[in-house]
């Protein structure tokens, strides 16, 4: 009887081990999302087709004399 409980333990004790690292897993994907998210300043979703102000500022010129003065 004796032999059975001590393979049940072990068994048991390996089965629980694998589910808290698989928690502990999950937990520490969360967080490090959250993390990432906080720390993005802006989504990917929210760029979509707004050209930023480096873009904006290549496009356009900003006046007829700076345009003017590289030219010579």
């Amino acid at each position: 009887m004796g032999a059975l409980l001590i393979l049940l333990h072990h068994k048991l004790e390996k089965w629980i081990t694998k589910i808290m690292i698989e928690k502990n897993k999950k937990i520490r994907l969360e967080a490090a999302r959250k993390t990432i998210a906080k720390l993005e300043p802006t989504s990917a979703k929210a760029l979509a087709g707004k050209p930023t102000s480096a873009k904006a500022s290549a496009d356009k010129p900003t006046s007829a004399k700076a345009s003017a003065g590289k030219g010579e």
